[in-house]
């Protein structure tokens, strides 16, 4: 793929101020009065290029890739003017430059703003003017089509993973569902439906098994040696009803058990934040240290919490919460980098999807956990500066906690349910009664020994 600049230079020559140029060559190819003019002659020429254009201002405003798809032959165009600082409207580009929302050109348009184009200066050969061993790959942005594959994928995988865990009669539909989502020309929208009736057939499966249950306590204390705790998942119930709102809350106001079950959820929450990043973000100073300084603040409330005298089920979560952050503060400077270079503004913040599937900034989503319809933070509100999910339904509140990080040689106590027997009682019965009997044949045989020995019958 070719590269080229679209300058805006009017200090070389005030009739023709845009210059289509590649950084790499002298000259430029040719000089236009206006941005659209050309943009459109270069269009013209069906080249697969980057096109890097600027405002009025000598600002970036924007990429435009154009390449021919092998299979049919057309054109298809991809911009992008989010990542630039010259403030341009993303509609009005694709305006300007005769190109339709699906990608495509408007080709009558594109005939007709090139029939206007009629007063600019060819410097030099198109045929010759690019250096032969300049290509360069630009990264794509994902498709929709793309993207919306990878989101019934992900659904298909957490519907197996909920399935795995029960004795489910569903193993052969979620295959099925599989093997449609490799057909290009299944229907997806048809295909999301199907999950999501699944799931709900097998969370109705699972509530029903759940309420057939009945079981007597009774419980045990076993000790046993665990070299490593590779798993260990804590629920956290949760009960949603429409019309709960997420009020804020201060960290530091909770009561201690709380605070634990908190911390645990927000370290498991930023945990898979950072998974999500699949390659390493580059962004401002200034968005860095606001993300880190939130993961630090957890990490200093899991140290205050130490000092507190908790519940052996706490104290062992806390445990896991702090390793987890320790392993997030390890590794974050993997997936986040900072440039003093970059602008310290909203296009240039790193984002992620957060529990509502909401693309949200890093360091917004690392500032707070929702626990128990509480909007947690760990900074008091006046310092708060994000905005706060009222809606519970749409925050998306976290039921289960799972860390998998290693507790080495710990001794676990462990409470075993079982149901208890007819028979067990029973027996249980029959061996008091045999106590109470032997108890009062002894006796009845002292008192009579008594006797005998006061009458003089037994010397």
């Amino acid at each position: 793929m070719k590269r080229l600049q679209c300058l805006y230079k009017p200090n070389k020559d005030k009739n023709y101020p845009w210059a289509l140029k590649h950084p790499k060559v002298e000259s430029a190819l040719a000089v236009f009065k206006t941005r659209k003019d050309a943009m459109a002659w270069f269009l013209s020429l069906g080249y697969d290029c980057a096109t890097w254009f600027q405002n009025d201002r000598k600002v970036w405003g924007g990429l435009l890739i154009a390449e021919k798809n092998p299979e049919n032959g057309q054109m298809e165009y991809e911009l992008n003017v989010e990542k630039f600082d010259g403030q341009l409207d993303y509609n009005e580009t694709l305006k300007e430059l005769n190109i339709l929302e699906n990608g495509l050109r408007d080709e009558k348009e594109a005939a007709d703003s090139l029939a206007q184009v009629v007063d600019f200066k060819v410097l030099k050969d198109h045929h010759t003017y690019f250096p032969v061993d300049d290509d360069i790959v630009i990264e794509r942005k994902k498709s929709k089509k793309d993207l919306e594959i990878e989101e019934l994928r992900a659904k298909i995988a957490e519907l197996a993973a909920l399935l795995s865990s029960t004795n489910s009669e569903f193993h052969d539909e979620i295959q099925d569902l599989m093997n449609k989502l490799q057909d290009s020309s299944s229907d997806k929208e048809l295909l999301n439906r199907q999950i999501e009736i699944l799931k709900a057939r097998q969370e109705a499966l699972l509530k029903e098994q759940e309420q057939n249950v009945v079981e007597k306590p009774v419980e045990k204390e076993v000790i046993k040696e665990v070299e490593v705790v590779k798993e260990v998942i804590k629920e956290v119930p949760v009960y949603v009803k429409e019309d709960e709102v997420v009020k804020f809350a201060f960290f530091g106001d909770l009561d201690k058990e709380d605070k634990v079950k908190a911390l645990a959820l927000y370290a498991n929450k930023v945990e898979k934040l950072l998974d999500k990043i699949e390659e390493q973000k580059v962004t401002s100073k200034e968005d860095y240290n606001e993300i880190k300084s939130n993961i630090d603040l957890a990490v200093k409330a899991g140290k205050e919490l130490e000092k507190q005298q908790l519940e052996e089920d706490s104290h062992k979560l806390l445990k896991l919460a702090e390793l987890s952050l320790a392993h997030t503060q390890k590794h974050l400077s993997d997936k986040v980098v900072s440039s003093n270079e970059i602008k310290n503004s909203p296009a240039t913040a790193v984002y992620v999807l957060d529990e509502a599937q909401e693309n949200v900034r890093l360091a917004q989503a690392t500032s707070y956990v929702l626990y128990e319809y509480k909007h947690v933070a760990f900074v008091p509100e006046k310092d708060y500066k994000f905005a706060i999910f009222a809606d519970a339904q749409k925050a998306g509140l976290n039921k289960f906690v799972v860390f998998k990080w290693p507790v080495e040689k710990e001794v676990v106590k462990e409470t075993v349910v079982e149901k208890a027997s007819d028979e067990d009682q029973s027996d249980d019965w029959a061996f008091k009664g045999l106590v109470v009997f032997s108890f009062a044949l002894v006796w009845a045989a002292l008192f009579t020994l008594a006797v005998l020995l006061g009458l003089g019958l037994i010397i």
